[in-house]
C-alpha cells in the first residue's frame, strides 16, 4: 500500500486509474482530490480477481464551472472509493457552482458533503456508504430546487450506516428530491432515512424500475406530496414506511409496494390520489388510513397472504372508482 498527499487532474477534467495489482488487493491513500472543469473520472481497474481501492481526504474545492466527477470500475473485481474527510467548499458557499457524482464505483464518505445530483449507472451492484456523515443533495441548484439520484442501469445501494441524506440544505430553502431508476430490471436499494426532520419538499419517483426504500421518507409540510410516476414501483423494505399525513399520487402505471408495512402496521396518508396500483405482497396485514380527501381510480390488490384494510377518517370524502381486490376490512370513523 503506498500514501500520496494530494492529486490533482488536467485542466478541463480527465482521468486518474489505479490498476491493482494481480496478486493481491491494492489500497492506495492518497490526500486531496482536486477537479476542474468538465468531466473528471477516477477509474479502480482490478486485476486476476482481486480489487483496486482508493482513499482520498477531501475535495477541498469546486471549479468556477460545472463539473462532473465520475467514479468508475473497469471490470468486474470490484473495489471501493473511501473519503475520510468529505467537505467541498460547495458547502461553505452555496454560490458554488454545481458537482455531479457519477457512481459506478462503491464509494464511502464518513464526514459531510454536498453535490448537486448523484447518478449511478454501474452494470452491478454499486455501493454509496454515508458511515455516520452527512450528503447535502442539490446544494448547487438554487433556492429551493430540487435534487436528483437517477439509476440508469444495474442495480445500486446507497447505505446510511448512522448518517443522513438530505436535500437543498438550510441555507436553500426547501427543495424536493426526484429518484429516477431508469430500467424495469433495475432497482435502486436505500437503507436509511431520507430526509431530514423539518425539511419540506415532495418525493417524486419515476421511470421503469423500483427504488426499496429501507427507512423513513420525511417530509415535514402537510402540503408535501410523494408522487409516483411512469411505470415506477416503491416498495418498502423491512424498515421502510413514508411520514405519517403526506399526501400520496400514484401516475396510472405505477406501484406502491407496501411489503407489510415495513416498520409499521398502519401507513397513514393526508390525501390520496390517482391510478396505478397499491400492493401488500408480504404476509403481513397492513392498514391504509386516509385522513383528508382525494379520488383514487387504481387498484387496491394482494399477492400473498397478508391483507389490506383502508380506514377513513376525518370529514372530507374519499372516492375509490376502481376494481379493488383488497380483502381486508373497510371501517369508516369520524361519523363519515
Amino acid at each position: 500500500d503506498t500514501t500520496f498527499t494530494g492529486f490533482s487532474n488536467s485542466r478541463g477534467g480527465g482521468t486518474f486509474e489505479l490498476v491493482g495489482d494481480a496478486t493481491a488487493d491494492t489500497t492506495e491513500t492518497l490526500g486531496n482530490l482536486t477537479i476542474n472543469d468538465g468531466a473528471n473520472t477516477v477509474r479502480l481497474t482490478g486485476a486476476g480477481g482481486f480489487q483496486a481501492n482508493l482513499a482520498f481526504a477531501d475535495i477541498p474545492a469546486v471549479p468556477a464551472d460545472d463539473a462532473t466527477l465520475n467514479f468508475d470500475i473497469a471490470n468486474g473485481n470490484g473495489g471501493t472509493i473511501t473519503f475520510t474527510t468529505y467537505t467541498p467548499g460547495i458547502t461553505a458557499n452555496i454560490a458554488d457552482p454545481k458537482l455531479h457524482f457519477n457512481v459506478t464505483a462503491d464509494l464511502t464518505t464518513t464526514s459531510a458533503g454536498a453535490i448537486d445530483s448523484l447518478r449511478s449507472d454501474g452494470l452491478t451492484v454499486n455501493i454509496l456508504d454515508l458511515t455516520g456523515g452527512q450528503l447535502t443533495i442539490g446544494n448547487g441548484g438554487g433556492t429551493n430546487a430540487d435534487a436528483g439520484i437517477i439509476l440508469t442501469g444495474g442495480s445500486a445501494t446507497i447505505e446510511n450506516t448512522g448518517g443522513t441524506l438530505v436535500t437543498g440544505g438550510a441555507a436553500l430553502g426547501n427543495g424536493g428530491i426526484v429518484v429516477r431508476v431508469d430500467g424495469a430490471s433495475n432497482t435502486l436499494t436505500y437503507n436509511g432515512n431520507l430526509q431530514d426532520p423539518g425539511q419540506d419538499g415532495d418525493f417524486i419517483l419515476n421511470g421503469d424500475g423500483t427504488f426499496v426504500l429501507n427507512g423513513l421518507l420525511s417530509l415535514d409540510g402537510t402540503a408535501d406530496e410523494v408522487s409516483i410516476l411512469g411505470s415506477s414501483t416503491l416498495e418498502y423494505g423491512a424498515n421502510g414506511n413514508i411520514q405519517n399525513g403526506r399526501n400520496l399520487k400514484i401516475g396510472h402505471n405505477a406501484t406502491l409496494d407496501l411489503n407489510g408495512g415495513g416498520a409499521v402496521t398502519t401507513e397513514q396518508f393526508r390525501t390520496i390520489n390517482g391510478g396505478g396500483t397499491i400492493l401488500n405482497t408480504s404476509a403481513t396485514d397492513i392498514i391504509v388510513q386516509i385522513t383528508n380527501s382525494g379520488t383514487f381510480t387504481g387498484i387496491i390488490d394482494e399477492t400473498d397472504t397478508g391483507t389490506i384494510s383502508v380506514e377513513k377518517t376525518g370529514s372530507n370524502d374519499v372516492t375509490f372508482d376502481g376494481h379493488n381486490t383488497y380483502t381486508g376490512t373497510t371501517t369508516i370513523k369520524d361519523n363519515r
